[in-house]
């Protein structure tokens, strides 16, 4: 997935990059999966408050959670970049 240069840039650290995606891709699987087609939305959130709006492969779904209360919704996205409302 990422791959260090080895020669030494002054100025650039490509670990802390490489660790700081990694960082933001392990919060993202806590709010959101799409794994084998199933999107599951909060399937490992720690938090009682949260919110995200991610895409999943061909939906954009973003959803809230505020103590038991759960929203999630679900919308297309077509190939020009418009959205389509999806019951």
């Amino acid at each position: 997935m990422f791959r260090e240069d080895v020669k030494q840039v002054p100025g650039r650290m490509p670990c802390y990059l490489a660790a700081h995606a990694l960082f933001v891709q392990g919060i993202d699987e806590m709010l959101l999966q799409d794994w084998s087609g199933e999107i599951r939305a909060f399937p490992a959130c720690p938090f009682a408050d949260a919110a995200f709006g991610l895409r999943a492969g061909r939906y954009i779904v973003e959803g809230e959670k505020k103590g038991d209360s759960l929203s999630v919704h679900k919308t297309l996205a077509s190939e020009n970049n418009t959205m389509e409302q999806e019951e």
